[in-house]
């Protein structure tokens, strides 16, 4: 059992954020359910959502295309409370029942700056202050039609072991590549 904790221990602590800067993210096709809860409890749900839409996507015979991903639509840091899409790329277009609570959706291509996230999801936070200081530091502007998303590359999915999840987390911009600050000099 000590072997396990520590085990368990050591992949908790692993982890590493890397910058990969502006990137182009294609229209996609995609399912979602919208699931709110509070800032403790978002990957349980989170990850309970993405099982239920794979077996959702199972049951209507869609072809999943890509990882899948969330959009953050509203964080309350004072009340802890967190509403997101937990979505699902698919091929192809697909109609749900009035009243579903999974519903399909096409979100259009657009740029973003991505940072790169390897490791457990509890470091997430670390990752989205990073990809936030770099819209800042490279003067981007976020933009304020789409949401910041983080996909899951790697996830719980498909390993227990958390030291091998890797998630993007992307936040739209206007810009299409990091403008070049040209910083006159003064001469006296």
């Amino acid at each position: 059992l000590i072997n396990i904790a520590n085990n368990i221990s050591e992949n908790l602590k692993n982890f590493s954020i890397k910058n990969e800067g502006v990137v182009s993210i294609p229209e996609t096709i995609y399912i979602k359910q919208v699931v709110e809860s509070n800032i403790e409890s978002l990957g349980d749900k989170m990850f309970q959502s993405m099982e239920h839409m794979n077996n959702f996507a199972k049951n209507f015979e869609l072809e999943p295309y890509g990882s899948p991903f969330t959009i953050f639509e509203n964080i309350d840091v004072l009340s802890g409370n967190v509403k997101y899409s937990v979505c699902m790329p698919i091929k192809n277009l697909f109609h749900t029942a009035e009243g579903s609570d999974i519903v399909c959706e096409t979100k259009p291509a657009f740029y973003g700056y991505k940072t790169v996230l390897k490791g457990d999801y509890i470091h997430s936070d670390k990752a989205w202050e990073e990809v936030k200081k770099q819209i800042t530091t490279n003067n981007l502007t976020q933009r304020a039609d789409l949401k910041p998303l983080s996909i899951y590359k790697t996830s719980i999915l498909t390993t227990q072991r958390s030291n091998e999840w890797i998630t993007e987390f992307i936040i739209p911009i206007n810009e299409a590549f990091i403008p070049i600050v040209d910083e006159q000099t003064t001469s006296r």
